[in-house]
């Protein structure tokens, strides 16, 4: 893989991205450093902190990255071979919808303290 540098085409195109190396959010500036494979796949732009840390860095966080994902098609491959042995329908979901009528908690941290108090599981 080889990180290249490119201008970034449009003032549209200057806003929020996330890396394709570690999947950090980012303000996208007049240059980008996108990162291609030997083969010429484009996996997407590099933040500027992956850049500043360097090759190793990078080459670390492709191989988690390579672990996670074969862990994860594993597990898919169980899940898959278990078959889904319930769902529900579509109409269940909108009266669960209607019967709940909005989120537990407005917030993530309120829900993370009402988790961590046992309140919820």
């Amino acid at each position: 893989m080889r990180i290249t540098l490119q201008q970034t085409g449009s003032k549209d195109d200057m806003e929020q991205q996330s890396c394709c190396i570690c999947a950090s959010h980012f303000q996208l500036g007049p240059a980008s450093c996108l990162a291609i494979t030997e083969t010429g796949i484009l996996m997407g732009e590099v933040c500027p902190a992956c850049v500043e840390a360097g090759a190793r860095h990078i080459e670390g966080w492709m191989e988690r990255r390579a672990r996670w994902t074969a862990f994860g098609a594993r597990q898919d491959a169980q899940i898959a071979d278990e078959g889904v042995t319930d769902c529900p329908t579509v109409d269940e979901l909108l009266a669960a919808e209607s019967f709940y009528g909005g989120p537990m908690f407005e917030t993530h941290e309120e829900f993370d303290d009402a988790v961590r108090r046992g309140e919820v599981s």
